[in-house]
């Protein structure tokens, strides 16, 4: 299991404690949160342990206003109705709430799209921005996180001296996220 740790702080940086928290394309237990209120959804594993439901993000099965933050990881580009998602993750959405996807930027994802047939979506900025302005997201925003530290022992050095400004030029990760009023 990859947990990516930057991500995770980021993510408990916008949730309160004891948040109701959604997890969609989920792999239970990668991400911890300050509270036990975190569902977990996925479309196609059925023996993935943790899991608590069985559904596609564009049709989430919950009622108007049940969760406070909904996340999801490397996940949105395999949604076939994209539009569809990001409504629904509105709908569900408390006011206030959040919705966060983390994923690679547009020019990592174009090879993954073009040999993945389960790869369906490679948005760039300006793009996330219209979908989320389309499904009713005020607040925009884009950050930007870097991948964990490399395996091999020399990268990792160099890594861990580089200026931070520096790696963020390189970051593959960004944060697409986006608050209901």
């Amino acid at each position: 299991m990859i947990k990516y740790h930057e991500l995770e702080k980021l993510l408990n940086l916008s949730v309160e404690p004891n948040a109701f928290v959604l997890e969609i394309g989920s792999r239970p237990g990668c991400y911890t949160f300050f509270g036990d209120n975190i569902t977990h959804i996925e479309s196609n594993i059925e023996s993935l342990n943790g899991l608590d439901l069985l559904t596609t993000g564009s049709s989430l099965p919950f009622k108007k206003y049940s969760f406070d933050m909904i996340f999801m990881v490397a996940v949105d580009y395999y949604v076939q109705d994209h539009e569809s998602m990001m409504a629904e993750c509105y709908r569900v959405l408390k006011k206030g709430g959040g919705l966060y996807i983390a994923t690679y930027k547009k020019e990592n994802l174009a090879h993954q799209v073009a040999t993945q047939k389960e790869a369906l979506h490679a948005f760039s900025e300006n793009e996330y921005a219209s979908a989320f302005e389309k499904a009713g997201f005020d607040n925009f925003t884009i950050s930007k996180i870097l991948n964990n530290p490399p395996l091999n022992l020399l990268k990792r050095i160099v890594w861990t001296f580089l200026p931070r400004s520096i790696l963020m030029l390189r970051s593959q990760w960004r944060i697409y996220s986006g608050i209901k009023l």
